[in-house]
């Protein structure tokens, strides 16, 4: 993109008042701007001349602006005549159509992997990792660098200017406690010229014990902390975003196997925080969350069917506000067919929700879904739910279960892989050439 600015000066030659109008011409080196003759008020000419200047002149007056653009050899002509307005613009065609290449010595640096042109853009991107593995044990590192204005195939890149930096590490000890733990940093604006600096930390920790061979208990953490540092502004301490998150969860489990029947429990636990750090927060965006969860889970052996029974509660409460939920479901699954590869499930669910001193509802939902696999390579499903949903306020806004829900869904997919296309050939060409050995 190449843009040039101008201005109007006022001079006298030969005794006569002269007025030249100085252009501003903005516009793609790979653009075609053809000669168009004009006269009157100074427009567009096809979205890329703009003309400054507008006082009128007593003597007809021809003046000429050259434009060379910064990024590319591309030479413009700007002709204006005070009388008549825009005459035309002219531009070098055939130095528009070729970008001369780069002949400095940083540039002949990439001789041997492309030519460097006036056009060129070079940007990097990669990622690495190094891993140690030892018995029982496990580490590893990673670093990933993008930097800003990164394209890939032609497609920018769904997140650039950012570079990151983690580590991870696992354990096993006396074969039943699993230990685990991870934490890596973020920070952006790699090309200071954000108006702010973005820094983030993800950390979390992860402990399983197997009390028994029916009994198996999860603990996990979840972390993540934001904050805001300079950029090409300074940041203001009454607007600084400085927020962490903490995510604690408990799950127990518990198996009764048997000849007809297998039994699983399972609880869970989760409490949630969302805090604001900014030391001028009054609290106003924080947010705490407690969801319990139980379920049972009994496989009729016979019958190679499952029945799920589930209980939730969900409370959530933040600045002046709080809502909860609990949610009842009941569901079952079955596979058919000799090979298996016909399956269906049925849930229904009922749940009500609650917002203090605003609102109360109850729905109901009904989903229905069927899975055929035909030879590992097909797949087809189809689904339906059915919700209704009603008021339950005291001040009867909604009487009665007025509104429902209904859809139907349709999937295909298709499953294949490089290995087995080249699996395949390598076959075929075994074939023929024993075929052509038995002739």
């Amino acid at each position: 993109m190449a843009t040039v600015g101008g201005e109007s000066r006022r001079g006298h030659i030969g005794g006569q008042r002269e007025e030249v109008f100085v252009a501003q011409l903005s516009f793609q080196s790979e653009d075609e701007v053809l000669l168009r003759p004009h006269t009157g008020t100074p427009p567009l000419i096809d979205g890329a001349l703009r003309v400054v200047g507008t006082e009128e002149v007593e003597v007809d007056t021809i003046a000429a602006l050259t434009v060379a653009c910064r990024d590319s050899p591309t030479v413009a002509s700007v002709l204006w005549n005070a009388g008549d307005g825009i005459i035309g613009v002219v531009i070098d065609g055939a130095a528009q159509r070729e970008s001369q290449q780069v002949m400095t010595d940083e540039a002949r640096r990439f001789d041997k992997i492309f030519e460097t042109r006036y056009t060129s853009r070079l940007r990097f991107a990669g990622d690495a990792t190094l891993g140690l593995t030892l018995k029982g044990f496990n580490a590893s590192i990673f670093y990933k660098y993008i930097q800003p204005d990164y394209v890939s195939l032609g497609t920018y890149y769904t997140s650039n200017n950012y570079h990151t930096l983690g580590l991870s590490a696992g354990t096993t000890l006396f074969r039943r406690l699993t230990l685990s733990a991870s934490f890596s940093g973020q920070e952006d604006n790699l090309a200071k010229q954000q108006l702010y600096t973005t820094r983030g930390y993800v950390y979390n920790a992860m402990a399983s014990l197997r009390v028994s061979d029916r009994m198996n208990v999860t603990a996990m953490y979840n972390g993540y902390l934001q904050s805001q540092g300079d950029g090409t502004a300074q940041v203001n301490d009454t607007t600084e975003i400085h927020r962490v998150l903490h995510s604690f969860s408990l799950v127990p489990t518990y198996n009764l196997p048997g000849e007809l029947f297998d039994h699983t429990i399972s609880l869970s636990a989760n409490y949630t925080e969302n805090r604001d750090l900014n030391k001028f927060s009054v609290g106003q965006t924080d947010v705490k969350t407690l969801a319990l969860g139980a379920s049972y889970n009994l496989n009729v052996k016979p019958w190679e069917t499952n029945f799920t029974f589930s209980l939730s509660h969900q409370n959530t409460k933040g600045f002046n506000s709080e809502y909860s939920s609990d949610v009842a479901s009941i569901s079952t699954g079955r596979s058919f067919l000799k090979e298996k590869n016909l399956s269906t499930s049925a849930t229904v669910s009922l749940n009500y929700n609650e917002v203090r001193h605003h609102s109360k509802s109850l729905s109901m939902g009904v989903d229905l879904s069927a899975s055929y696999t035909l030879k590992k390579y097909h797949s087809f499903s189809l689904g339906a739910s059915f919700s209704q949903y009603g008021d339950v306020n005291l001040e009867k806004t909604r009487s009665t279960l007025d509104n429902r829900d209904v859809r139907l869904t349709f999937n295909y997919l298709y499953t294949f892989t490089l290995l087995q296309v080249s699996a395949k050939k390598k076959d075929k060409k075994e074939q023929k050439e024993k075929g052509s050995k038995g002739r």
